[in-house]
């Protein structure tokens, strides 16, 4: 029998316990901070990527507009032109993020090395069971 959609089969999936893995407060403060620090760094990085597709885009304009009217101009650079005060934050943000991630991110994994006793304290803490 097929079993059709009603409220009353939301409101079942609702009450599943569906929540992130338990973890020491001590260690999940830092290993959170290190997400964030990650997903700082993810925006940095699809902000290049971005100026680079641009860049990259106007240089295939550039490249067919030379073939159809046959004359050869010289065409962008590779790199994107970014003002140097936006390529200073930009470094600098990724710098940073990259170094918040990697030092709260180790320290969060030996907090939990060191409270579960293992190595593998996923295992210990019972994370993918």
């Amino acid at each position: 029998m097929v079993r059709r959609w009603s409220h009353s089969s939301a409101a079942s999936t609702s009450r599943r316990n569906i929540s992130l893995p338990a973890a020491p407060l001590f260690a999940a403060i830092p290993l959170g901070l290190s997400l964030i620090a990650l997903g700082v760094l993810a925006a940095v990085a699809c902000v290049y990527s971005h100026l680079y597709v641009v860049e990259w885009a106007r240089a295939f304009l550039h490249f067919q507009k030379n073939c159809i009217s046959g004359a050869y101009r010289p065409g962008p650079g590779f790199h994107p032109s970014v003002t140097p005060r936006r390529r200073r934050r930009l470094r600098n943000t990724a710098i940073v993020s990259l170094t918040v991630f990697g030092v709260l991110f180790v320290a969060s994994f030996i907090a939990l090395c060191a409270y579960t006793g293992t190595f593998e304290f996923w295992h210990a803490l019972r994370w993918f069971v």
